[in-house]
């Protein structure tokens, strides 16, 4: 296998170099075959490596990879090839054919898919110059980067960071579009996609929503007159003072909270944990008792935000029922 270096190059602004000299001719080698499942399922590829194959070879060649696992064809072409290979046995509880893949096929068809993007294999609806995973995993992403995205290419760049972790979604758009995507596998023990996020990923998340407050891509902020903001507005956004004097002590105090809670605080005070304890959403993490970690820019500058408007108010502490 390369180091880890040369395969982060698959990512970075190099990419396009790279396939534009892969398709052009053979690159750092004598490689003209299109690579085949054993290779895939074996060994990580790497896009010279895919400059043999045309777009017909990558698109069986990435469906081999889930048919292997006994994914289920829609696609009569598809259906029809698979259907003629001695090994293909469609399973029903893996329709998808996205569990049991190993290491290198879960790389390796990340790696078909960009490579059929980039050039101009496939297509995907909202699917430009905006960064793909697993960028978001492997590296900081840049504002450059970003620059290129849409609000909703932004957005699903955000919620994949989630989704690859397992999370449930409750939005029906964002439920039905990961669901047609082969990796991705709900995961009810970590409904909210946040446990197992490394230090890119978390960082990331931040930057992709600072970069939809900027372009005004989420919900703004609720006229006047409207009520105290709730969730998801403390998670997405910066909260206004203005806004805030419509709320009441009460109401300032577990929006306070809530951002912790919804991080799995562990509350001590009967009259708190009750009170979340009643939520749907609530899940106690006893290794994140604080609520502390993996709270984005816009939750911690919020719990800073309402606590001196606590405070400027002269609440006294709220005991919920």
């Amino acid at each position: 296998m390369k180091t880890i270096n040369r395969r982060l190059l698959l990512f970075g602004s190099a990419s396009a170099l790279l396939l534009a000299l892969a398709l052009a001719g053979n690159v750092g080698g004598d490689q003209t075959r299109c690579p085949t499942w054993a290779d895939a399922s074996t060994r990580y590829l790497e896009e010279q490596l895919l400059a043999g194959c045309n777009c017909n070879e990558l698109d069986l060649l990435a469906n081999e990879l889930l048919a292997r696992h006994g994914r289920t064809f829609s696609r009569p072409d598809l259906k029809d090839y698979f259907g003629r290979q001695p090994w293909y046995k469609p399973d029903p509880n893996n329709t998808a054919g996205n569990q049991g893949l190993n290491p290198f096929e879960l790389w390796n068809a990340d790696l078909l898919r960009r490579y059929q993007l980039a050039s101009g294999c496939r297509r995907e609806a909202g699917v430009g110059s905006c960064p793909i995973w697993p960028a978001t995993r492997i590296g900081l992403l840049s504002d450059q980067e970003l620059a290129p995205c849409s609000c909703r290419e932004l957005e699903l760049l955000r919620q994949e960071i989630y989704a690859r972790h397992g999370k449930v979604f409750d939005r029906p758009d964002l439920r039905a579009y990961f669901a047609n995507q082969f990796w991705y596998v709900p995961d009810g023990k970590n409904p909210r996609g946040e446990r197992g996020q490394n230090q890119f990923e978390e960082r990331n998340i931040s930057l992709i929503l600072a970069h939809e407050q900027g372009r005004r891509c989420l919900a703004a902020p609720p006229p006047p007159g409207q009520p105290c903001p709730s969730w998801p507005a403390p998670q997405t956004r910066a909260l206004a003072a203005p806004e805030l004097d419509r709320c009441s002590c009460r109401e300032l105090e577990l929006r306070r909270h809530e951002i912790s809670a919804r991080h799995g605080r562990i509350f001590t005070d009967p009259g708190l944990f009750n009170y979340f304890k009643a939520q749907p959403w609530y899940v106690p993490d006893r290794n994140n008792p604080s609520g502390d970690k993996g709270q984005n820019v816009f939750e911690r500058e919020n719990v800073i935000v309402l606590g001196e408007a606590f405070r400027k108010r002269g609440c006294a502490e709220v005991k919920p029922e």
